[in-house]
């Protein structure tokens, strides 16, 4: 889901646009705005009621409006991760204990931040991976 609008736009993190929005005379929009909004978790998470985001497979992706934000983040087990934001890698390394990272985004807009586990674990009987406990959203 794309913030603000219906699709699959979720799964690609690569430096491209994002999505075409279609007008009715039949060509496509010069541009679109999509109005500030909480975060958009795409298909690839699972939620838990106590312990927050969980990915559900090895890449999950959320969008975020802003231009920084901060991530609380876990792992039931030590996990190799690489986050990134808008297809450009930001960090590489291994979670587990949890901590906090900040990134910033660039100017105000929407985001695509990619999370990608190098496993998958049980946890309540299901397969998951990194664990985002919060998502902050700045200015």
């Amino acid at each position: 889901m794309f913030p603000g609008g219906t699709g699959s736009v979720c799964a690609s993190s690569e430096p491209r646009p994002i999505a075409t929005l279609w007008v009715r005379d039949g060509g496509p929009a010069e541009r679109f705005d999509v109005e500030p909004g909480p975060p958009v978790f795409c298909s690839g998470w699972r939620f838990f009621p106590l312990s927050g985001w969980a990915a559900r497979d090895r890449y999950a992706a959320f969008w975020v409006y802003g231009r920084a934000v901060e991530l609380d983040v876990a792992a039931r087990v030590p996990i190799s991760g690489r986050i990134s934001v808008d297809g450009k890698i930001e960090l590489i390394d291994r979670i587990a204990e949890p901590r906090t990272l900040r990134f910033e985004l660039g100017r105000v807009g929407w985001h695509l931040v990619a999370v990608e586990s190098s496993a998958l674990v049980e946890e309540f009987g299901k397969p998951v991976g990194i664990a985002l406990r919060a998502v902050r959203a700045r200015g």
